[in-house]
């Protein structure tokens, strides 16, 4: 059950075991209950200062009460909503449900609709 937390310092090593066992400290959240923890866009390409972090939770429950109460990181108290991810888009022909890797048809323009790739316009 992910949980998406906004304004976390970019300079964390969230991925690390480290990390995790701090989140469980700080929040009184049982470790084994946290499956994993990512960034939204990885913060290493980035120049950006703080950024997104996604926290997997494995039991529902304790994803409500992070949504609800939201949770403490280096003893900043953070925000929580419930992640919901994007849907994928095809950059081919710009719908829906599908990658390019599995179409077949003409390029779509994101600029003019035109069939012909973007780059090309």
């Amino acid at each position: 059950y992910p949980v998406i937390f906004n304004y976390v310092p970019a300079d964390l090593k969230v991925e690390s075991p480290e990390f995790i066992k701090d989140i469980s400290d700080q929040n009184n959240i049982p470790i084994e209950e946290i499956h994993s923890v990512c960034w939204l866009i990885d913060s290493s390409t980035t120049k950006k200062k703080h950024g997104s972090i996604v926290i997997n939770m494995l039991l529902k429950e304790l994803a409500k009460l992070m949504e609800k109460g939201g949770v403490y990181v280096d003893c900043n108290r953070l925000k929580g909503k419930k992640y919901t991810q994007a849907p994928t888009m095809c950059i081919q022909c710009l719908n829906i449900g599908h990658i390019q890797t599995y179409f077949n048809e003409p390029f779509i323009c994101a600029s003019c609709g035109r069939n012909h790739n973007t780059q090309e316009c």
